[in-house]
């Protein structure tokens, strides 16, 4: 259940460095071949399995969503133990990592939107990149969004 799981950073690393291990022999590389990961990736086609481990878990804080109060699953999501907490920093709980991965998202989105509405403006100004200054472009994009 990768849908429930806290992933570490650190645990992140191993998880990303022990299937970098198996894919090398499959794309046809050796660590002296200082490839990067992406590239790897890239050569097979393969979609990291950190991201389907964000994807599942986004899908799953979805589904939480649409379900009805009574269901265990949404219980157990909303639950808040009472009495003392335990001494030290808190322990990473998964609500915090879904809602990080959704911010990491929106910002994604809102860079990439800002890149696309710069490039449209520029061409409707029928002017070169370097004649537009990009501070007049965020001005324009701001207005919109």
């Amino acid at each position: 259940m990768s849908e429930n799981w806290t992933v570490t950073s650190s645990q992140r690393r191993r998880i990303e460095a022990a299937v970098i291990k198996l894919l090398l022999p499959l794309a046809g590389f050796t660590l002296h071949d200082h490839k990067t990961n992406d590239f790897i990736r890239r050569e097979l086609k393969i979609t990291g399995i950190l991201d389907k481990i964000d994807e599942y878990r986004l899908n799953w804080h979805l589904h939480l969503q649409t379900m009805s109060q009574n269901l265990i699953p949404l219980k157990s999501y909303h639950y808040r133990p009472q009495g003392k907490r335990t001494i030290g920093r808190p322990k990473k709980r998964w609500p915090k990592t879904v809602v990080t991965l959704e911010t990491e998202r929106i910002k994604l989105i809102q860079s990439l939107m800002f890149m696309m509405m710069m490039m449209m403006i520029k061409e409707k100004a029928g002017m070169s990149s370097a004649l537009v200054p990009d501070n007049f472009v965020f001005k324009i994009f701001v207005t919109f969004f």
